[in-house]
C-alpha cells in the first residue's frame, strides 16, 4: 500500500532539482567539470558539491562522503559492498556489469523492483507495488556521463534515472508525470532546465507547477542571484521604521521567546521549539542541540496547530505584509538573516531584529535524510497550493532575497508564529462557533436506512449537504470477504470487497463515493488531515497508540460518522492494522482508497484486495 499524497513527484521545486546534482565531469582527464551548484530561480543553493582528485564526490552540502574497498559511507549511511550486491539500512541492490541497479529489494519483502536499460539510460522501472515508470532523453551528454562516482550510489542518492548517460526529457507513472527543457553551455552541459510536473490521479486543482532550475560549474561563474540595494532605496519601495521588541512566554512548556513588532504584526523573533503531541515534529539529525539553536522542524499537519495560544501560523498574505513592510522580497533576505550563523559570511544585516537562522529541512520521501543547516532556512505558510504542496518562505546564505516556494507537506521546515490580531481572533471565533453549530447539525440529523437486499438497517447522518451511511457496508456479495475471515469482523467493522464488487455494492438510492465528495466532507469538516480524522473517528474501538503507551487513537466523532479502524488486507500479504487504521474504497479508479489513521488521507491499494466501504446517498 503506498500513499499518494506523500509520494514527492519529485518535488518538482526540489526533488527534480536534484536531476542533476552528484558529480559532473566533463571531458575527463585533466580537463574536467565539475558541477559545484543547483540553484532555484530566486538564487537560493540548493545543493553544494565538493570533489577529490579523482573527480568523485566527497561532500554534499554537510554530508561527508568516504570510499573504501567493501565500504562506502555517506553521512551516517553505510554502504556494504559484495560482489554485485550492496546493502543498505534493509535493502538490496542487483548491480549489473556497468555498474547499475538492475534490481532492488527491502529486507523481509519478498518481490523486487525490477529495472531496464537502453544505450547507457534507464528507461523503465517495474515497481514492487505494480506500478510502472518510464522514461525518455535527449541526445545529449548528462552532467554524470564521465563520473567515476558509482552509479548506483548517483541512483540510490537521487532518482534512479540521474546517472543515465543522457538528460532526461519525460520521466512519469502516468499519477505524476516530469517533462524537462534544458539550455545547455558551450560544451554541452546543462545550465538550466525548466520542469513541469503534472499531477492527475486525485488532484482537482494547482495540477501543474513548473520549476526553474540553474547549473554551476567549478571554475564558472555562479548563478545565484546576488542583489544589493541601498538603505535609502529600501526606504523609497516602503520599508517601514516601526520596531518594538518584547518577549513572550509559552504557557505550555515555559519557553520563553523574543519578539518583534514590524510595522502593525508581532513575529516571534526565534523559531518554534515546542514539541507537539505525535511525531510530527524533530530536531535536524535528531540532535537536541539543534533544535535549541535553530528550533525545532515540523511537517505542515503539525506545524498549522503548533503555535501557542493568541499566536498562529501565517498565511501567505501575512508572510506577504511582512515582506513589503521591509522592503520587498528582493532585499528581504538581507534584511531578515540574522548577523551570525548562515554559512561561507552568508549572514544578513538583522535590521528589524526577526534574526533568521538556517535550520534546514527534512525530506519525506524517496530516501528522506536531513539537508543544508547553516546553509537555508525555510518557514511554513499555512496556504494550501494543492494535496502534496504548501505555500513556505525560502531563505538562503548566498542571497539577497526570500523566495516564495512551494514546499512538500510531510517533509520537515521551521515555524515562525505570529501574534493574533483582533480581525484574526474574530475570524477564529466565528469559524469556531460555526462548526460547532454544523456538528450539532448533524448529529441531530442521525436517522437509519434498510437495505432492501438482506434487511440490514443501517444508521444514517447527514454532514452538510451530503447523507452518508454512518456504518460500513455489510451485505455479503461475491468475492467479499471479513477482516482474517471472521465473521466478528464483519459485524464490527464491515465486510470487504475488491475494486469490481465494489463498483456496485452500495444499494439503489446511494453509491460509492467520487473524489469530489470525499473532499467536500473533508473541506466541510474542516482542519488539517489530522484534525479531520480526529472529529470523523468514532468515539470507541481504536487501539492504543504503538508510540505514546496510555494514548487513546479514538476520535471525538463530532459528526456522527463513527469511522473505525478495520484495518487492511493484501490478497498476497494477509490483513494487518485493524484497531489502527480504516481504508475505504471510493468511486474513481481501482486503486483509489482514502484512509484514516492518525490522519485522513488517501491511498493506493491494488483492485483486486479487499476494502470497507462507505456509502453515500445519492
Amino acid at each position: 500500500m503506498k500513499s499518494k499524497f506523500t509520494k514527492l513527484a519529485l518535488t518538482a521545486a526540489l526533488g527534480l532539482a536534484l536531476a542533476f546534482t552528484f558529480t559532473a565531469c566533463g571531458k575527463g582527464g585533466g580537463d574536467v567539470k565539475l558541477l559545484e551548484t543547483i540553484t532555484d530561480e530566486g538564487g537560493n543553493v540548493q545543493k553544494r558539491f565538493e570533489y577529490d582528485k579523482q573527480n568523485r564526490i566527497v561532500k554534499i552540502d554537510n554530508d561527508t562522503i568516504t570510499y573504501a574497498d567493501n565500504l562506502i559511507t555517506v553521512g551516517t549511511q553505510k554502504f556494504a559492498i559484495n560482489g554485485n550486491t550492496v546493502t543498505v539500512d534493509g535493502k538490496s541492490y542487483t548491480i549489473d556489469k556497468d555498474g547499475y541497479i538492475v534490481k532492488s529489494k527491502e529486507a523481509n519483502y519478498s518481490v523486487s523492483d525490477e529495472y531496464k536499460y537502453k544505450d547507457g539510460n534507464l528507461i523503465k522501472i517495474s515497481w514492487s507495488y505494480e506500478d510502472v515508470s518510464n522514461y525518455s532523453y535527449d541526445n545529449k551528454k548528462s552532467p554524470f556521463s564521465n563520473c567515476t562516482t558509482p552509479k548506483w550510489l548517483i541512483q540510490h542518492l537521487l532518482r534512479p534515472h540521474n546517472a543515465s548517460e543522457n538528460n532526461a526529457v519525460d520521466a512519469g507513472d502516468g499519477r505524476e508525470d516530469d517533462t524537462y527543457k534544458y539550455e545547455y553551455d558551450s560544451d554541452g552541459f546543462p545550465v538550466k532546465a525548466t520542469v513541469t510536473t503534472k499531477y492527475y490521479e486525485g488532484c482537482e486543482e494547482n495540477c501543474e507547477t513548473t520549476t526553474i532550475i540553474r547549473y554551476s560549474y567549478r571554475g564558472e561563474p555562479q548563478n545565484a542571484t546576488v542583489k544589493t540595494e541601498t538603505p535609502a532605496a529600501s526606504e523609497a519601495a516602503g520599508k517601514i521604521t516601526e520596531v518594538v521588541k518584547g518577549s513572550f512566554a509559552d504557557s505550555r512548556d515555559s519557553k520563553t521567546y523574543k519578539t518583534v513588532k514590524i510595522g502593525e504584526q508581532v513575529w516571534m523573533a526565534e523559531n518554534l521549539n515546542y514539541k507537539a503531541d505525535g511525531y510530527g515534529d524533530e530536531c535536524y539529525d535528531a540532535e537536541e542541540s539543534n533544535c535549541k539553536k535553530y528550533g525545532r522542524l515540523y511537517d505542515w499537519e503539525t506545524a498549522r496547530s503548533a503555535c501557542p495560544k493568541g499566536w498562529h501560523l501565517p498565511n501567505k498574505e501575512e508572510w506577504e505584509i511582512l515582506m513589503a513592510a521591509v522592503g520587498g522580497r528582493e532585499t528581504a533576505g538581507k534584511y531578515l538573516k540574522a548577523t551570525n550563523g548562515w554559512n561561507k559570511n552568508g549572514n544578513g544585516e538583522d535590521k528589524y531584529g526577526f534574526s533568521a537562522l538556517p535550520g534546514g529541512h527534512s525530506d519525506c520521501c524517496e530516501g528522506g535524510g536531513f539537508f543544508d543547516i547553516g546553509g537555508g532556512g525555510g518557514w511554513w505558510s499555512f496556504t494550501e497550493e494543492n494535496s502534496v504542496f504548501v505555500d513556505c518562505q525560502l531563505v538562503s546564505y548566498n542571497a539577497d532575497g526570500v523566495d516564495n516556494g512551494t514546499c512538500e507537506k510531510y517533509s520537515t521546515y521551521s515555524v515562525r508564529c505570529l501574534q493574533d490580531n483582533a480581525n484574526y481572533a474574530a475570524k477564529a471565533a466565528e469559524a469556531e462557533a460555526k462548526a460547532k453549530a454544523e456538528a450539532l447539525k448533524a448529529k441531530a440529523s442521525e436517522s437509519s436506512f434498510t437495505d432492501s437486499r438482506d434487511n440490514k438497517t443501517y444508521k444514517t447522518v447527514k454532514i452538510g449537504e451530503q447523507v452518508w451511511m454512518a456504518e460500513n457496508l455489510n451485505i455479503d456479495l461475491p468475492s467479499s470477504k471479513c477482516y482474517n475471515d471472521d465473521p466478528a469482523n464483519c459485524t464490527k467493522y464491515g465486510r470487504m470487497y475488491n475494486w469490481e464488487t465494489a463498483k456496485s455494492a452500495c444499494p439503489s438510492g446511494w453509491h460509492l463515493p467520487s473524489y469530489d465528495e470525499i473532499k467536500k466532507l473533508k473541506d466541510f469538516v474542516g482542519g488539517g488531515d489530522k484534525v479531520v480524522a480526529k472529529k470523523l473517528k468514532a468515539e470507541s474501538g481504536w487501539a492504543e497508540d504503538d508510540n505514546e503507551k496510555g494514548k487513546s487513537r479514538n476520535g471525538t466523532d463530532d459528526y456522527g460518522f463513527s469511522a473505525l479502524p478495520g484495518g487492511s488486507c493484501s490478497a498476497k500479504y494477509g490483513c494487518s492494522n485493524v484497531g489502527s487504521l480504516g481504508t475505504w474504497r471510493y468511486g474513481g479508479a481501482s486503486r483509489d482508497v482514502y484512509a484514516i489513521g492518525d490522519a485522513f488521507t488517501g491511498w493506493l491499494e491494488e483492485g483486486e484486495n479487499p476494502v470497507n466501504i462507505r456509502c453515500i446517498k445519492d
